[in-house]
Protein backbone atom coordinates (compact mmCIF):
# COMPACT_ATOMS: atom_id res chain seq x y z
CA UNK A 1 0.00 0.00 0.00
CA UNK A 2 1.46 3.31 -1.13
CA UNK A 3 0.83 6.47 1.22
CA UNK A 4 0.96 9.76 -0.60
CA UNK A 5 1.10 12.48 1.82
CA UNK A 6 0.94 15.87 0.10
CA UNK A 7 2.21 19.30 0.24
CA UNK A 8 -0.20 21.94 0.11
CA UNK A 9 0.48 24.43 -3.32
CA UNK A 10 -1.60 27.64 -2.97
CA UNK A 11 -3.02 29.68 -6.25
CA UNK A 12 -3.66 33.28 -6.28
CA UNK A 13 -7.78 34.07 -6.12
CA UNK A 14 -9.44 37.32 -6.52
CA UNK A 15 -12.71 37.60 -4.37
CA UNK A 16 -15.19 39.83 -3.02
CA UNK A 17 -17.01 38.17 0.01
CA UNK A 18 -18.98 41.29 1.24
CA UNK A 19 -16.84 42.04 3.49
CA UNK A 20 -16.26 38.99 5.12
CA UNK A 21 -13.07 38.50 3.23
CA UNK A 22 -10.31 40.32 1.62
CA UNK A 23 -9.34 40.79 -1.79
CA UNK A 24 -6.24 38.82 -2.25
CA UNK A 25 -4.03 37.14 -5.35
CA UNK A 26 -3.06 39.00 -8.66
CA UNK A 27 -5.94 38.39 -10.83
CA UNK A 28 -8.79 41.57 -11.33
CA UNK A 29 -11.78 41.00 -8.24
CA UNK A 30 -15.01 39.53 -9.13
CA UNK A 31 -18.35 41.45 -8.89
CA UNK A 32 -20.32 39.07 -6.92
CA UNK A 33 -23.50 41.19 -8.77
CA UNK A 34 -22.83 40.27 -12.25
CA UNK A 35 -20.76 36.59 -13.84
CA UNK A 36 -17.59 37.31 -14.82
CA UNK A 37 -16.35 36.65 -18.85
CA UNK A 38 -15.21 33.09 -17.67
CA UNK A 39 -19.05 31.43 -16.87
CA UNK A 40 -20.59 33.04 -20.17
CA UNK A 41 -22.63 30.07 -21.84
CA UNK A 42 -23.38 28.42 -18.25
CA UNK A 43 -26.51 27.37 -17.35
CA UNK A 44 -26.60 25.89 -13.48
CA UNK A 45 -29.53 24.21 -12.22
CA UNK A 46 -29.63 24.87 -8.38
CA UNK A 47 -32.00 24.83 -5.69
CA UNK A 48 -32.74 28.00 -3.52
CA UNK A 49 -35.26 28.62 -0.24
CA UNK A 50 -35.92 32.19 -1.89
CA UNK A 51 -39.63 31.93 -2.12
CA UNK A 52 -40.28 29.17 1.49
CA UNK A 53 -39.38 25.97 1.25
CA UNK A 54 -36.07 24.74 -1.13
CA UNK A 55 -37.20 24.51 -4.74
CA UNK A 56 -35.53 24.05 -8.41
CA UNK A 57 -34.25 27.13 -10.45
CA UNK A 58 -32.62 27.27 -13.53
CA UNK A 59 -30.22 30.01 -14.08
CA UNK A 60 -28.57 31.41 -17.25
CA UNK A 61 -25.07 32.84 -16.30
CA UNK A 62 -24.67 34.92 -19.20
CA UNK A 63 -28.56 36.54 -19.46
CA UNK A 64 -28.86 36.23 -16.06
CA UNK A 65 -32.17 34.86 -16.80
CA UNK A 66 -33.87 32.84 -13.76
CA UNK A 67 -36.40 30.16 -14.13
CA UNK A 68 -38.28 28.72 -11.29
CA UNK A 69 -39.14 25.02 -11.88
CA UNK A 70 -40.95 24.16 -9.12
CA UNK A 71 -43.46 24.92 -6.76
CA UNK A 72 -43.65 21.86 -4.38
CA UNK A 73 -45.02 22.22 -0.31
CA UNK A 74 -41.89 20.42 0.95
CA UNK A 75 -38.08 21.06 -0.30
CA UNK A 76 -37.19 19.51 -3.37
CA UNK A 77 -33.59 17.56 -3.79
CA UNK A 78 -31.41 16.33 -5.46
CA UNK A 79 -30.73 17.82 -8.82
CA UNK A 80 -28.99 15.71 -11.65
CA UNK A 81 -29.17 16.39 -15.11
CA UNK A 82 -29.07 14.18 -18.34
CA UNK A 83 -25.88 13.56 -20.11
CA UNK A 84 -27.51 15.26 -23.30
CA UNK A 85 -27.87 18.62 -21.09
CA UNK A 86 -32.12 17.99 -22.31
CA UNK A 87 -33.65 16.63 -19.23
CA UNK A 88 -32.89 17.31 -15.64
CA UNK A 89 -34.44 14.69 -12.84
CA UNK A 90 -35.11 16.06 -8.87
CA UNK A 91 -36.79 14.57 -6.04
CA UNK A 92 -39.78 16.65 -6.00
CA UNK A 93 -41.64 15.86 -1.85
CA UNK A 94 -45.67 16.89 -0.86
CA UNK A 95 -46.49 16.25 2.46
CA UNK A 96 -47.32 13.02 1.81
CA UNK A 97 -45.38 11.44 -1.24
CA UNK A 98 -41.93 11.50 -2.40
CA UNK A 99 -41.44 11.04 -6.04
CA UNK A 100 -38.99 11.14 -8.96
CA UNK A 101 -39.76 13.93 -11.93
CA UNK A 102 -38.04 15.37 -14.77
CA UNK A 103 -37.87 18.41 -16.39
CA UNK A 104 -37.97 18.67 -19.90
CA UNK A 105 -36.10 22.07 -21.06
CA UNK A 106 -37.63 22.07 -24.61
CA UNK A 107 -41.34 21.52 -23.41
CA UNK A 108 -40.67 23.22 -20.24
CA UNK A 109 -42.99 20.89 -18.56
CA UNK A 110 -42.21 17.86 -15.49
CA UNK A 111 -42.99 14.74 -15.47
CA UNK A 112 -43.22 11.94 -12.62
CA UNK A 113 -41.69 8.43 -13.59
CA UNK A 114 -41.00 7.69 -10.16
CA UNK A 115 -44.34 7.88 -7.62
CA UNK A 116 -44.68 7.40 -4.24
CA UNK A 117 -45.36 4.12 -3.92
CA UNK A 118 -41.16 3.19 -4.44
CA UNK A 119 -39.92 6.65 -2.36
CA UNK A 120 -37.25 7.02 -4.91
CA UNK A 121 -34.26 8.81 -3.55
CA UNK A 122 -30.18 9.49 -4.89
CA UNK A 123 -30.79 9.80 -8.02
CA UNK A 124 -28.03 8.85 -10.40
CA UNK A 125 -28.42 9.29 -14.06
CA UNK A 126 -26.22 6.62 -17.01
CA UNK A 127 -23.46 8.48 -19.14
CA UNK A 128 -25.32 6.80 -22.03
CA UNK A 129 -28.49 6.49 -22.09
CA UNK A 130 -31.77 7.96 -20.96
CA UNK A 131 -31.51 5.52 -17.61
CA UNK A 132 -31.90 7.15 -14.04
CA UNK A 133 -30.73 4.88 -11.32
CA UNK A 134 -32.73 5.61 -8.01
CA UNK A 135 -32.81 4.10 -4.61
CA UNK A 136 -36.38 2.99 -2.87
CA UNK A 137 -36.57 2.88 0.15
CA UNK A 138 -39.67 1.02 1.79
CA UNK A 139 -40.56 -1.85 3.59
CA UNK A 140 -38.36 -5.16 3.91
CA UNK A 141 -35.05 -3.61 3.22
CA UNK A 142 -33.75 -1.02 0.59
CA UNK A 143 -33.61 -1.46 -3.35
CA UNK A 144 -31.67 0.03 -6.38
CA UNK A 145 -33.96 0.32 -9.27
CA UNK A 146 -33.72 2.06 -12.95
CA UNK A 147 -35.88 3.95 -14.64
CA UNK A 148 -35.89 5.10 -18.00
CA UNK A 149 -38.03 8.53 -19.56
CA UNK A 150 -40.87 6.01 -20.43
CA UNK A 151 -41.19 5.18 -16.84
CA UNK A 152 -40.32 1.42 -17.35
CA UNK A 153 -38.61 0.38 -13.94
CA UNK A 154 -35.88 -3.01 -13.39
CA UNK A 155 -35.03 -3.86 -10.19
CA UNK A 156 -31.28 -4.37 -9.56
CA UNK A 157 -30.05 -5.19 -5.97
CA UNK A 158 -32.23 -5.26 -3.13
CA UNK A 159 -30.59 -5.27 0.49
CA UNK A 160 -32.33 -6.90 3.32
CA UNK A 161 -30.39 -5.29 5.87
CA UNK A 162 -29.24 -1.62 6.06
CA UNK A 163 -29.12 0.81 3.84
CA UNK A 164 -28.22 2.15 0.11
CA UNK A 165 -26.69 4.91 -0.58
CA UNK A 166 -25.14 7.22 -3.65
CA UNK A 167 -25.54 4.62 -6.57
CA UNK A 168 -23.31 5.80 -9.37
CA UNK A 169 -22.65 4.37 -13.18
CA UNK A 170 -19.13 3.77 -14.40
CA UNK A 171 -18.43 6.49 -16.82
CA UNK A 172 -18.97 3.83 -19.69
CA UNK A 173 -22.47 3.04 -18.03
CA UNK A 174 -21.58 -1.10 -17.74
CA UNK A 175 -21.40 -0.77 -13.95
CA UNK A 176 -23.24 0.34 -10.88
CA UNK A 177 -21.70 0.55 -7.74
CA UNK A 178 -23.53 1.90 -4.90
CA UNK A 179 -22.51 2.09 -1.02
CA UNK A 180 -24.15 -0.59 1.34
CA UNK A 181 -23.76 -1.11 4.98
CA UNK A 182 -20.97 1.15 5.05
CA UNK A 183 -18.79 -0.96 2.38
CA UNK A 184 -19.57 -1.14 -1.52
CA UNK A 185 -21.39 -3.20 -3.94
CA UNK A 186 -20.04 -3.14 -7.39
CA UNK A 187 -23.18 -4.48 -9.57
CA UNK A 188 -23.02 -6.02 -13.40
CA UNK A 189 -26.01 -7.52 -15.33
CA UNK A 190 -24.68 -11.02 -13.92
CA UNK A 191 -23.61 -10.33 -10.44
CA UNK A 192 -23.04 -8.56 -7.38
CA UNK A 193 -19.41 -7.84 -6.25
CA UNK A 194 -19.33 -6.70 -2.53
CA UNK A 195 -16.28 -4.88 -1.63
CA UNK A 196 -15.72 -6.10 1.25
CA UNK A 197 -12.99 -3.16 3.19
CA UNK A 198 -11.83 -4.49 6.76
CA UNK A 199 -14.56 -3.93 9.10
CA UNK A 200 -12.93 -1.16 10.70
CA UNK A 201 -13.42 0.77 7.29
CA UNK A 202 -16.29 2.80 6.50
CA UNK A 203 -17.19 3.93 3.28
CA UNK A 204 -18.56 7.47 2.94
CA UNK A 205 -18.75 8.33 -0.36
CA UNK A 206 -16.83 7.37 -3.55
CA UNK A 207 -16.50 7.93 -7.47
CA UNK A 208 -15.31 5.86 -10.37
CA UNK A 209 -12.95 6.38 -11.95
CA UNK A 210 -11.65 6.84 -15.88
CA UNK A 211 -13.37 3.33 -16.90
CA UNK A 212 -15.54 0.68 -15.03
CA UNK A 213 -12.12 -0.86 -13.55
CA UNK A 214 -11.32 1.90 -10.92
CA UNK A 215 -12.82 3.38 -7.96
CA UNK A 216 -11.78 6.69 -5.91
CA UNK A 217 -13.02 6.18 -2.47
CA UNK A 218 -13.43 8.22 0.95
CA UNK A 219 -13.49 5.89 3.80
CA UNK A 220 -13.26 6.65 7.49
CA UNK A 221 -10.62 4.18 9.81
CA UNK A 222 -9.35 5.45 12.85
CA UNK A 223 -10.57 8.37 13.35
CA UNK A 224 -8.98 9.51 9.55
CA UNK A 225 -10.66 10.37 6.45
CA UNK A 226 -8.49 8.66 3.25
CA UNK A 227 -9.22 8.52 0.02
CA UNK A 228 -8.53 5.22 -1.61
CA UNK A 229 -7.87 4.57 -5.47
CA UNK A 230 -9.21 0.79 -5.76
CA UNK A 231 -8.57 -1.56 -8.60
CA UNK A 232 -11.76 -3.70 -9.29
CA UNK A 233 -10.17 -6.62 -11.01
CA UNK A 234 -7.21 -7.18 -8.45
CA UNK A 235 -8.92 -5.36 -5.60
CA UNK A 236 -6.05 -3.69 -4.41
CA UNK A 237 -6.03 -0.49 -2.60
CA UNK A 238 -3.61 2.35 -2.81
CA UNK A 239 -4.28 5.59 -0.45
CA UNK A 240 -4.13 8.15 -2.17
CA UNK A 241 -5.00 11.56 0.04
CA UNK A 242 -4.04 10.83 3.88
CA UNK A 243 -3.94 13.25 6.59
CA UNK A 244 -4.78 14.16 10.09
CA UNK A 245 -7.92 16.12 8.96
CA UNK A 246 -11.12 15.56 7.23
CA UNK A 247 -11.17 14.45 3.18
CA UNK A 248 -14.46 14.46 2.07
CA UNK A 249 -16.29 14.14 -1.24
CA UNK A 250 -13.65 13.05 -3.68
CA UNK A 251 -14.85 13.68 -7.43
CA UNK A 252 -13.07 12.39 -10.38
CA UNK A 253 -12.62 14.12 -13.61
CA UNK A 254 -10.39 12.35 -16.48
CA UNK A 255 -7.65 11.88 -17.61
CA UNK A 256 -5.93 12.79 -14.21
CA UNK A 257 -7.79 15.63 -11.58
CA UNK A 258 -9.81 14.90 -7.92
CA UNK A 259 -11.54 17.66 -6.76
CA UNK A 260 -11.44 16.59 -2.87
CA UNK A 261 -12.30 18.86 0.18
CA UNK A 262 -9.87 19.24 3.38
CA UNK A 263 -9.60 20.78 6.66
CA UNK A 264 -6.21 19.84 6.76
CA UNK A 265 -4.72 23.59 6.70
CA UNK A 266 -7.11 24.70 9.71
CA UNK A 267 -8.62 22.10 11.06
CA UNK A 268 -12.00 23.75 10.75
CA UNK A 269 -13.49 24.61 7.42
CA UNK A 270 -13.10 22.33 4.15
CA UNK A 271 -11.37 23.94 1.45
CA UNK A 272 -11.23 22.80 -2.02
CA UNK A 273 -8.36 21.31 -3.54
CA UNK A 274 -7.35 19.38 -6.91
CA UNK A 275 -5.22 15.97 -6.90
CA UNK A 276 -3.01 15.02 -9.71
CA UNK A 277 -3.08 11.55 -9.94
CA UNK A 278 -0.10 11.66 -12.60
CA UNK A 279 1.78 13.62 -10.53
CA UNK A 280 1.04 13.36 -7.29
CA UNK A 281 0.74 17.08 -6.47
CA UNK A 282 -1.63 19.19 -4.64
CA UNK A 283 -3.39 22.83 -5.84
CA UNK A 284 -5.85 24.43 -3.15
CA UNK A 285 -7.99 26.30 -5.41
CA UNK A 286 -10.19 28.36 -2.42
CA UNK A 287 -9.03 30.31 0.41
CA UNK A 288 -8.26 29.53 3.83
CA UNK A 289 -11.09 30.18 6.27
CA UNK A 290 -13.86 29.61 3.42
CA UNK A 291 -16.19 26.19 3.97
CA UNK A 292 -16.37 24.72 0.69
CA UNK A 293 -19.35 22.03 0.39
CA UNK A 294 -20.59 19.85 -2.63
CA UNK A 295 -18.59 20.36 -5.08
CA UNK A 296 -18.98 18.87 -8.65
CA UNK A 297 -17.80 19.17 -12.34
CA UNK A 298 -18.57 21.22 -15.43
CA UNK A 299 -19.01 18.66 -18.11
CA UNK A 300 -16.17 20.31 -19.71
CA UNK A 301 -14.17 20.34 -16.75
CA UNK A 302 -13.21 23.81 -17.08
CA UNK A 303 -15.35 24.62 -13.56
CA UNK A 304 -16.18 23.24 -10.31
CA UNK A 305 -19.27 24.66 -8.90
CA UNK A 306 -19.92 23.81 -5.21
CA UNK A 307 -22.14 25.86 -2.07
CA UNK A 308 -20.62 27.91 0.64
CA UNK A 309 -21.75 30.26 3.58
CA UNK A 310 -21.86 33.91 2.77
CA UNK A 311 -22.85 35.23 6.90
CA UNK A 312 -25.49 33.38 7.88
CA UNK A 313 -26.98 31.94 4.50
CA UNK A 314 -25.59 29.88 2.16
CA UNK A 315 -24.20 30.84 -1.73
CA UNK A 316 -23.61 28.73 -4.96
CA UNK A 317 -20.59 29.13 -7.08
CA UNK A 318 -18.41 28.73 -9.69
CA UNK A 319 -14.60 28.33 -9.92
CA UNK A 320 -12.44 28.79 -13.03
CA UNK A 321 -9.83 26.03 -12.91
CA UNK A 322 -7.51 28.03 -15.43
CA UNK A 323 -8.13 31.74 -14.15
CA UNK A 324 -9.01 30.94 -10.37
CA UNK A 325 -11.83 33.33 -10.55
CA UNK A 326 -15.15 32.63 -8.89
CA UNK A 327 -18.02 33.85 -9.79
CA UNK A 328 -21.61 33.40 -8.10
CA UNK A 329 -24.90 31.70 -9.12
CA UNK A 330 -27.07 32.92 -6.85
CA UNK A 331 -26.69 35.35 -3.59
CA UNK A 332 -29.38 35.87 -1.77
CA UNK A 333 -29.47 38.14 1.56
CA UNK A 334 -31.97 35.64 2.69
CA UNK A 335 -32.26 31.80 2.67
CA UNK A 336 -30.17 28.84 1.04
CA UNK A 337 -28.68 28.30 -2.34
CA UNK A 338 -27.29 24.84 -2.93
CA UNK A 339 -26.01 22.08 -4.54
CA UNK A 340 -25.24 23.94 -8.47
CA UNK A 341 -25.25 21.47 -10.68
CA UNK A 342 -23.80 23.12 -14.35
CA UNK A 343 -25.88 22.05 -17.80
CA UNK A 344 -23.84 19.80 -20.00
Amino acid sequence: MKTIIPKTQKISLSILFFGLFSCTGTHNSVNLETSSKATKEIEVAYLSSQSGNLELYLKNLDTNKLTQITNNTLDDLNPVWSPSGKQLAFIGRTLTSTFLNVYDTTSQKTSTLVDESLAPAWLSWSPLSNKIVFVSNKANGESLYTVDLDGNKDLVLHSTEGTLVSPKYSRDGSVLAVIENDSLSVVTSASVKNMMFPKKFRVLDFDWGANNKTLYVTARVDRKINIHKVDLDTLETEVLIEGPYLDVEARFFPPNKIAFLSSRLDGGTRQLFMFNTDEKSIQQLTPEKLEVMHPNWSPSGKYIAYTTPVGKHFSSMILDIDSGDISPVSLGETGFHLLPTIRP
